[in-house]
């Protein structure tokens, strides 16, 4: 009897291993399918905002609000280097002949020998304006003016004929052309007056058409003779001044501001100014060419009181008029200052800029100025109402760069403290500032700062271990390794309390 094994265990078997393998390829196509819905939508959670449905405005309209942008917008940030202080306004290449309080004098016979220019600058001007127009706080301390060496040369202004200086120069060998001819006077390849057969054939006639002649003319002036008419000036009051002193400050003519204040008592019955007034003025002026404005108008706002208007009639006098500052509502800006508060201060730094600054005084002047004061004296100090700049300048240099040692003499004139600097050249070539009690300060660096002494830096301040206590502390300053009897320089006078 013969026995076999039946085929459906064989089958089944085979099924079933088909089975676990489609089961196993289903649970990976599943787990893959997952895992890239997983990333679509991760993708599209961490891209949301750059995704957009429906269907986009092609023509966009401004609508109600869209000028409110929000304070924390992104918005473009300049490549400026982002310093600590207070803004600075600088204004490049300014109007040479905008009027200030310095003036020009001939050379005295004893600097003929000193390479100084013929004509020198005078410059003497209160430091602490009694209003907050002309005050100027600048990101700087006197050790960053240590480091001034070269300065920039200032542009110099265009010249008065702006109308030769926009005409291009004629071409070398070519007869210049007369003002009134016409290039294409006598042109016959021009075209102007030809008919079709040169000249033969007699013009077409045709009907004029009539039209009635509406047009209208307007005269525009060129580029370079535009200028703006008026101007106008704001000033809060600090200190009790007269209206004359503040039309002056503003440049305007000593005649005007006499004016002004004679019509300030006559109409207003007002003598001067008070702390807390604001000041508006208007200036005008008739040319390009003209430096110093007519006072037109002035407001006078005392605190919450509208004092009243002046303005200028047809014979050049003073009346009472109307406020054109009525929509600027500049009463915001009058008051005095709140009781308890602290009134602010300016460092000498701050006011030496400012007054040469609001002088035209040129830039490297006014460095070179901050650089020989700063050697000897604290310009952290606080500046006093009673204190006058002091600067005398020659126009070219005396060095051998082109804006070395133009400052003769710059000073700080007061009552309780003066500061004098009477620069001299030493035999090397540089520069020194002698002071009025005959102290020479003179520092013969590289790059505008010195050392205490010439040695190495042992131990720099901040934490370090103590040498002898073993513990990490505080060091309070820093120490210096030289050998012995090398100078040493001081930053300023004083006494040796230890030595060892």
């Amino acid at each position: 009897m013969t026995h076999g094994i039946d085929t459906s265990f064989r089958q089944k078997k085979q099924a079933r291993a088909a089975l676990r393998r489609r089961t196993l390829r289903h649970r990976l196509v599943a787990g893959l399918a997952v895992a890239v819905l997983l990333s679509i939508a991760a993708g599209f959670y961490l891209t949301a905002e750059y995704w957009s449905f429906g269907d986009e405005d092609e023509e966009l309209h401004a609508v109600e609000g869209a000028d409110d942008m929000p304070a924390d917008a992104s918005v473009y940030v300049p490549a400026i280097i982002d310093l600590a202080g207070d803004p600075m306004w600088i204004t490049l290449a300014p109007d040479a002949s905008a009027a200030t309080k310095g003036r020009t004098m001939p050379r005295p016979a004893e600097l003929n020998q000193a390479g100084v220019s013929p004509q020198i600058e005078i410059l003497s001007d209160v430091m602490l304006s009694a209003s907050e127009k002309f005050m100027t706080t600048i990101p700087s301390t006197q050790e960053d003016f240590a480091f001034f060496q070269a300065q920039r040369k200032t542009a110099a202004p265009p010249s008065g004929d702006l109308q030769n200086d926009l005409e291009p120069s004629p071409i070398e060998g070519e007869p210049a052309a007369a003002p009134d001819q016409r290039a294409d006077a006598d042109d016959p390849e021009a075209g102007w007056g030809e008919t079709i057969d040169a000249g033969d054939a007699a013009l077409p006639a045709f009907q004029k058409t009539q039209i009635e002649n509406n047009t209208s003319v307007a005269t525009v002036s060129n580029e370079y003779q535009r200028f703006e008419a008026t101007e106008d000036t704001f000033v809060k009051i600090l200190n009790d001044r007269s209206l004359d002193s503040v039309a002056l400050d503003a440049h305007f003519s000593a005649e005007d501001a006499k004016l002004a204040g004679q019509a300030l008592k006559a109409l207003f019955n007002r003598d001067g100014l008070e702390p807390g007034y604001v000041i508006a003025m208007r200036g005008f002026r008739p040319r390009r060419e003209t430096t110093t404005m007519s006072l037109m108008q002035v407001s006078i706002y005392a605190k919450n009181v509208f004092v009243g208007t002046l303005t200028r009639n047809a014979a050049g006098a003073f009346v009472s008029g109307v406020d054109p500052w009525v929509r600027e509502d500049l009463f915001n800006y009058s008051g005095a200052q709140g009781e308890g508060t602290h009134k602010r201060q300016y460092r000498l730094l701050d006011a030496i800029y400012s007054t040469a600054a609001r002088n035209s005084v040129p830039t490297g002047v006014i460095g070179e100025a901050i650089m020989y004061l700063s050697r000897g004296q604290d310009l952290d100090a606080f500046a006093s109402e009673d204190q006058r700049l002091v600067l005398i300048y020659s126009q070219t240099s005396r060095g051998k760069g082109e804006t070395d040692g133009r400052v003769l003499y710059v000073g700080v004139q007061g009552t309780e403290k003066s500061l004098d600097c009477f620069v001299f050249q030493l035999s090397e070539g540089q520069f020194a500032c002698v002071t009025g009690d005959d102290q020479v300060r003179s520092l013969t660096v590289t790059n505008g700062m010195v050392t205490p002494v010439n040695g190495v830096m042992t131990s720099t301040f901040g934490p370090r271990k103590h040498p002898i206590l073993g513990t990490v502390r505080i060091h309070k300053g820093v120490d210096w390794a030289a050998p012995v009897g090398t100078p040493i320089a001081a930053a300023f006078d004083g006494d040796i309390t230890f030595q060892g």
